[in-house]
């Protein structure tokens, strides 16, 4: 199909597309070598750093909703003067059937499966609707939309992040996978999601037992959260936060415990009204209620 040899981009692209029947089907086998967006001034983000990788796709759809096949994507390499990065397989796989999808992604770095009833172009939206109906108010919120078809279950695990190091210089070390799971329901505006970390290092300072759970009970948006932090001498800061939000009010509630040469323990409680003023503009109103700070307990 096309091939092309030049000091910063060798590609062999073989196999057929076909875009004239019912389904649009690709069957395509691809070799990039020394693939530069740099020099070829199509992206400076990675400057100097040149992409060899494979990939081999068999899909078919009339659009990406109704797509189904798999792509792999092998042996690719991220070659730059600071690092290297190489992965060796991606495998991407989608089906559908009478309106149910299934994506699942497996790789050296992660398995992500999402099965159920949804659109591809509108699963942030479902988040942010969710979002919305609790908090319409809420400065910054883009705006909620009447999307109800997403009806799914996610399961993913992130085992190691090399790759936000190499791509986006996050530094976020996993010592133990993360793992996230849960389901959200357009038409009942409901999710329940759990995210557990049980121990990571982000710019060299060490969390551990990290848990998240976002529910919806009530047709309230709650969310626990607790997160342990140890300084250099092993001394624990330990964070747990609990929220509500419903009818555009929102509390908190925060209870902390500090050790070190002063030891800290108390609760921190905040309520918070989202509105609209006069003019038409967000705004909110914030109050801290009584809370409680415990010096050398």
């Amino acid at each position: 199909l096309l091939r092309i040899d030049d000091p910063n981009i060798e590609l062999n692209l073989q196999g057929s597309i076909n875009i004239s029947g019912k389904e649009n089907v690709a069957n395509l086998i691809a070799e990039v070598r020394n693939f530069n967006p740099s020099a070829l001034k199509l992206s400076n983000q990675w400057p100097e750093t040149a992409f060899s990788f494979n990939i081999d796709a068999d899909i078919s759809g009339r659009s990406l909703n109704k797509s189904k096949g798999e792509v792999v994507v092998s042996d690719f390499l991220m070659d730059s003067p600071k690092q290297q990065y190489y992965l060796e397989q991606l495998n991407i796989r989608a089906d559908e059937n009478n309106g149910v999808h299934l994506l699942d992604i497996e790789s050296d770095f992660a398995r992500v499966s999402i099965v159920g009833d949804y659109d591809y172009e509108t699963l942030p939206q479902s988040f942010i609707n969710i979002i919305g109906k609790r908090l319409p108010t809420l400065p910054g919120l883009p705006d909620v939309t009447n999307t109800n078809s997403n009806d799914f279950i996610i399961d993913a695990t992130l085992n190691n992040t090399d790759w936000l190091k190499a791509f986006f210089n996050i530094p976020l070390d996993l010592k133990s996978p993360l793992h996230i799971e849960g389901d959200i329901n357009d038409a009942n505006s409901s999710m329940n999601m759990n995210v557990v970390v049980p121990d990571f290092v982000y710019d060299d300072t060490n969390f551990k037992a990290t848990n998240i759970n976002i529910s919806t009970p009530n047709d309230t948006l709650r969310m626990k959260a607790r997160i342990d932090k140890y300084n250099d001498m092993g001394q624990l800061t330990s964070l747990m936060l609990s929220t509500d939000a419903i009818n555009d009010k929102f509390n908190a509630n925060t209870k902390f415990s500090i050790d070190g040469m002063v030891t800290l323990k108390g609760n921190l409680d905040l309520y918070a009204k989202f509105y609209q003023d006069d003019n038409g503009a967000d705004a909110a109103y914030v109050s801290i209620q009584p809370s409680e700070l415990v010096v050398n307990d």
